[in-house]
């Protein structure tokens, strides 16, 4: 089950919930969820094109300041110490939101190195264990951020996430995988025949420039912002 939340004036989250938790999907959730929207999304083309758009209505957007991500974001010297600590705060967390989504990006990075040596023959297939197993060891990360911090496995399965969706198209994920050698994992990733590979490397490569341009004009605000708590 979707769900949404407002977590300040003008920032909307939407997640997952299992049991009431806020939850990562699995990878087979994620490829029933696509093939789920696929049929009903063919099932509504004609309502579609006379217009007749479903949608769900978003609870009440909380009252308050809504934050720019422009310089001036910095409050007025009259604001009071109050006002100016909320704004920090709010930034700092928008900054830490960065950080983790540049090392889901980065990560996923790392995946496509792995997944590019063992898909070089067609109608071969990668793990999801196997995935998960080199996401979490140092020669992931060294690939693409030598030196950071080794990402967890809950982190390893947002990056999964993260990349079967901007690999639409590309990537597949397939269940129930038969192999010789025993495995705990029966769900796989292979390329979509005929897909380009290549052209998912550049997908993340802008994905990762719009967001180190975005996550540098955070870390601008929050110096602003932090000088003025001064």
């Amino acid at each position: 089950m979707m769900a949404v939340r407002w977590l300040s004036p003008g920032q909307l989250e939407v997640f997952q919930l299992r049991d009431g938790e806020p939850c990562v999907p699995s990878l087979a959730e994620l490829a029933h969820r696509q093939q789920r929207f696929q049929e009903a999304l063919v099932a509504s083309l004609d309502q579609l094109a006379c217009g007749a758009v479903p949608f769900e209505p978003l609870p009440s957007e909380p009252r308050g300041r809504r934050l720019s991500r422009q310089s001036s974001l910095c409050p007025r010297p009259g604001d009071s110490m109050t006002v100016q600590m909320q704004a920090y705060h709010a930034e700092l967390s928008a900054v830490k939101d960065g950080d983790m989504l540049l090392s889901v990006i980065r990560g996923a990075e790392g995946a496509l190195v792995f997944l590019g040596q063992q898909l070089e023959r067609p109608g071969e297939s990668v793990a999801e264990e196997d995935l998960i197993k080199f996401l979490v060891s140092r020669r992931s990360v060294d690939q693409v951020c030598p030196g950071a911090r080794v990402p967890s496995k809950e982190m390893a399965n947002i990056v999964l996430v993260y990349l079967v969706v901007r690999g639409i198209g590309r990537l597949t994920v397939i269940e129930n995988v038969k192999r010789k050698q025993a495995r705990k994992s029966r769900t796989h990733l292979a390329l979509v025949p005929g897909a380009c590979f290549e052209a998912l490397p550049r997908t993340l490569l802008r994905d990762r420039d719009r967001m180190e341009r975005w996550h540098g004009q955070l870390r601008k605000n929050l110096q602003k912002l932090f000088i003025a708590c001064l």
